[in-house]
Formats: structure tokens, C-alpha cells, sequence
């Protein structure tokens, strides 16, 4: 990022949620064009050994509560500025 914005490079493919952080920090998001190619299938986890169920649900109902009261929404837009939940979130799986 630091080389896009000193005109060393022309383009580069990053992570859309911290190109946007990012650019959006330093004050220069309207000054990129920012955009999805595609590639963007990866989601992230939080993990628990496969006998802790109990864990494995608490985890997933907060998720779950977070997401219907609107916390992580606001969580989302602050630092992201996008809602990134996944669609299990939003389902509450």
C-alpha cells in the first residue's frame, strides 16, 4: 500500500476489507479505485477442539446475538466499513 501511494506501483491485489481500512485511514479512499475481481471465497473461523460443543455453541450464540441486536453491524462499519458478516452469521450457525 505504502508503494501504490508513493506512485511506485500502478495496482495491486489486496484484501478488499484492509485496502479500504487502509486507504480510508490514510484520508485517500476517494482517490483509488477499489473493486472486487472474484477471488474472495475465503472466510474466517474461530476454532474449538470437536468435542467442545458447549464452547462451539456459546461461541456461535454470541456470534448469533451480536448480529440480531445490531453490535456487529456497528463493529463492522467502524472498522470495516462494510458489514462483513459471513452468511452462517447472519443465519446464526
Amino acid at each position: 500500500m505504502i508503494d501504490l501511494k508513493n506512485d511506485r506501483i500502478d495496482g495491486l491485489l489486496i484484501d478488499r476489507v484492509y485496502a479500504n481500512y487502509y486507504l480510508e485511514a490514510e484520508g485517500v479512499l476517494n482517490d483509488y479505485n477499489v473493486f472486487t475481481v472474484g477471488l474472495e471465497t475465503e472466510a474466517f473461523a474461530v476454532g474449538a477442539r470437536k468435542e467442545d460443543t458447549t464452547l462451539v455453541k456459546k461461541i456461535n450464540e454470541a456470534f448469533s446475538s451480536l448480529y440480531k441486536d445490531g453490535k456487529f453491524q456497528e463493529i463492522s462499519q467502524k472498522w470495516f466499513g462494510e458489514d462483513v458478516a459471513t452468511k452462517e452469521v447472519k443465519e446464526g450457525q
